[in-house]
């Protein structure tokens, strides 16, 4: 999606960054080697440039949590819509075994078969069809899982986005795990 390729970029370039620092870095301590500053120039040299480092990496430990709660919002988007497909067929077989069953009532009705016949040839359709309410009922419970669990992680990259990353990284850990 857009928004994981513009994470992956910005995770890109954040890691450029720090690598950047990192050499500026590795200059500073070159120089304090070779004798070309003090270690009090060097110290007050590399401070600053450590502490970018530190915040670069808070940026990209972030981007990091971001990218995966969208991953994992994908992902259960997707297992929702696979869920929603199945209940979808599973209604069709429903509507296409009652079409039999009033297909058989009205011969009933009609005097084409007997009162037996009907109660024989209908209680298979019956019990199909109860069947497969239960399956609707056991996808339905499913999305129902799978729409809560969907729910905690836009809740999660709220929390993330006003701020509360840590909040959002354990929300992911500890409710999303499937």
């Amino acid at each position: 999606s857009i928004q994981m390729d513009s994470l992956s970029k910005q995770i890109e370039k954040l890691s450029e960054k720090e690598n950047q620092i990192n050499k500026q870095l590795g200059n500073l301590l070159n120089a304090h080697l070779e004798g070309k500053i003090s270690e009090e120039k060097f110290k007050n040299l590399s401070a600053p440039l450590k502490a970018q480092i530190v915040v670069t990496q808070k940026e990209i430990q972030a981007k990091e949590a971001k990218l995966e709660q969208t991953i994992i919002k994908k992902e259960i988007e997707k297992l929702r819509d696979e869920k929603n497909k199945i209940i979808e067929t599973l209604r069709e077989k429903e509507n296409q075994i009652n079409k039999q069953l009033g297909n058989l009532l009205n011969a009933h009705l009609e005097g084409k078969i007997s009162e037996e016949k009907f109660k024989n040839l209908s209680a298979p359709l019956k019990a199909q069809i109860a069947k497969t309410q239960e399956e609707i009922q056991a996808e339905k419970a499913k999305l129902e899982e799978i729409t809560k669990k969907y729910e905690k992680a836009t809740q999660a990259m709220e929390i993330e986005e006003s701020g509360g990353g840590r909040d959002a990284q354990c929300l992911c850990a500890n409710n999303l795990l499937f």
